[in-house]
């Protein structure tokens, strides 16, 4: 029988059939071949060679030996695939001392494994001495456990025997012994039991102990809380008197100055409408000084010449005069600042910044001193007249 494949597998009874997109080329498995020759024949181990079979158009990877054992029986596997395409293999592991051995041989390629080839002659292993004398060594070993073993026996039977009289006789010591230690167990347990009735009354007196010194620890720990509660709330509530003191101390400050403010309101106030009448006053004056100006002017003109012939003299008196207006202004205004700083001082050293804002409107009276002198300054100015006109 032969197995055919293509690359590509579909099974279809026996054969192994398949389907190549690119080629019609038929692959096979390897074809029988000759049968194997033995040769370096040792003990254990012998040298096996073969033939290489047609390879049936794919390459062979490795052969499979088998082996038959005494010319009877069947083939067994030495070697599952020696995975080389060698043609020679040293044979390891065989029985020793003229035993019969026969060999096949099966080829591997890409597609499978081959037939059988023909089974090779029958060769029998040498007679190995090494060998011959590890298996004497070991069956006179064997021996000598099984002697060694009944003589053991024997000697142990035989001790057996002679301190079979020496047991009896411990035998009795043993019990006298027992009898004694059972008395000494006997009066150990009393002892022990005094001894455990002593310790559980220490063990209780301990316990009250501790529990008495356990309660004085709460006790204390107690009267501590107790002890820091009352210092907390006696230092709260002095917090508390001392906030209350503070706060009405603060009120009291706090309406003096706030009688301190309304009277300097009031003062300013006063002030102002004294200011601004007297400015309505100067204005009124001023008007009138104006219309008797143009009456004398009026009647004044032919008396022009003589007024400008002696005009030289009279600018450089009106240059004077003006310097010294100046001069009294900037003192006016000196002092009005320094007046100011000194109550805008006083009244930040007291906690409360107070500037007056009054909106000068329609011939109201002025913001502030500053503005005020100024005023005082332009109606000086307009209300002296000069030698020009």
């Amino acid at each position: 029988m032969h197995f055919v494949s293509w690359a590509g597998t579909r099974k279809v009874g026996v054969l192994w059939i398949a389907h190549r997109s690119c080629s019609k080329h038929l692959l096979v498995y390897p074809q029988h071949q000759k049968k194997p020759v033995w040769g370096d024949v040792l003990g254990t181990s012998l040298k096996l060679s073969w033939n290489k079979p047609a390879n049936n158009g794919a390459t062979i990877t490795g052969y499979r030996i088998t082996y038959q054992e005494g010319g009877t029986g069947g083939f067994f596997e030495k070697i599952k695939n020696t995975n080389s395409p060698a043609l020679a293999i040293v044979l390891t592991g065989l029985k020793t001392g003229g035993v019969a051995y026969n060999f096949k041989v099966q080829a591997y390629n890409s597609v499978g494994i081959g037939p059988y080839s023909k089974a090779s002659d029958a060769v029998q292993t040498k007679y190995s001495s090494s060998y011959a004398t590890t298996k004497a060594t070991r069956l006179q070993y064997e021996q000598f456990k099984a002697t060694h073993k009944v003589y053991t026996i024997r000697q142990l039977d035989m001790y057996r025997k002679l301190y079979k009289t020496r047991y009896l006789k411990t035998l009795k010591r043993f019990r006298v012994a027992k009898e004694r230690g059972q008395k000494a167990e006997t009066q150990v347990a009393q002892l022990q039991q005094s001894a455990n009735v002593q310790s559980a009354l220490n063990s209780k007196k301990l316990a009250l102990e501790r529990d008495i010194a356990y309660k004085k620890v709460i006790l204390t720990d107690k009267m501590d809380t107790k002890k820091k509660r009352v210092m907390q709330k006696l230092s709260q509530k002095k917090i508390d008197h001392s906030y209350v003191l503070s706060s009405e101390r603060l009120a009291i400050q706090r309406k003096h100055f706030e009688k301190l403010l309304k009277k300097k309101n009031d003062v300013e106030e006063e002030l102002r409408d004294k200011i601004w009448l007297l400015n309505k006053k100067v204005q009124k004056e001023t008007q009138l000084r104006l219309a008797t100006e143009a009456k004398a002017r009026a009647s004044a003109a032919p008396q022009r010449t003589l007024r400008e012939s002696s005009g030289n003299k009279g600018s450089h008196l009106q240059k004077m005069f003006k310097a010294a207006e100046n001069d009294a202004a900037a003192d006016t205004e000196l002092t009005a600042e320094l007046h100011e700083h000194k109550a805008l001082a006083e009244l930040s050293k007291r906690g409360k910044k107070v500037m007056a804002v009054v909106n000068v409107r329609d011939g109201y009276p002025p913001k502030s001193s500053k503005q005020f002198v100024k005023s005082e300054v332009y109606n000086a100015a307009v209300l002296v007249p000069s030698e020009s006109e």
